[in-house]
């Protein structure tokens, strides 16, 4: 055999490796490509949802000044009403009495508007998140949905974790839970099967392929006397 037939069973012979390995060297980058893409999708939503979390939370500890002035106002006209004897001072105390307790029950009703609202659109973002991770990619599905699971919000952290103090009072303060930056984190897991992902002549070369997770989180962290959002350390495994 002549030195150029050598060469061409040496390509001949080589060919299937080469032609494997570029076929691995495309699937590696879809799949990086697919899970850049979602893994940036989920720390911006994250981020908004944290960053509307620390304006609802900041809005809600700024109104502990005028809940405590109202708690104060509110036992000084009480006092007065228990002590005015004279049946015109008795009504004008309690009419003022009155009027305190109405300006307390409505600072009670944006205290709960706010608690509501932040955790209502948390929701919303968070449900919008998910059904963008499930179709995302449309173009590389083949059957069902790319993802096969999307794991829940841990924690409780779609919920503003803030206590009132004093509870039974018409006007509390509220505060933050204990270790609130930790209970507030709100964390995503995604999974997906590559066999759903890659086309079906790069699957041929593949084998047998493991199911590929990514994940992102985000929390509250107070800086110069107010909470902030930030991102939390990310995994792919």
């Amino acid at each position: 055999m002549t030195e150029k037939g050598f060469g061409v069973v040496g390509l001949l012979i080589l060919l299937p490796m080469l032609l494997a390995g570029l076929m691995t060297l495309v699937g590696a980058c879809t799949l990086v490509a697919y899970y850049a893409e979602s893994h940036h999708l989920c720390r911006k939503t994250l981020l908004e949802i944290q960053i509307k979390m620390a304006d609802k939370v900041n809005e809600l500890l700024s109104l502990n000044p005028k809940a405590e002035r109202l708690r104060k106002e509110e036992k000084t006209a009480r006092r007065a009403v228990q002590v005015a004897f004279l049946p015109p001072l008795k009504a004008a105390a309690i009419a003022y009495w009155l009027s305190v307790i109405a300006r307390q029950t409505q600072l009670r009703s944006r205290q709960f508007k706010i608690i509501e609202n932040s955790q209502r659109e948390a929701r919303q973002i968070l449900h919008q998140l998910k059904r963008e991770l499930q179709t995302k990619h449309s173009w590389l599905q083949m059957g069902e949905g790319v993802f096969r699971e999307i794991a829940h919000v841990r924690s409780g952290s779609i919920k503003l974790l803030v206590y009132p103090t004093p509870v039974s009072s018409l006007s509390p303060n509220y505060n933050t839970a204990p270790l609130f930056s930790k209970l507030q984190s709100l964390d995503v897991q995604w999974s997906w099967d590559i066999h759903k992902i890659l086309p079906r002549w790069i699957l041929g070369h593949v084998g047998e392929a493991p199911k590929f997770q990514g994940q992102c989180s985000s929390t509250l962290v107070q800086r110069k006397g107010k909470w902030v959002a930030t991102l939390g350390k990310d995994k792919f495994f």
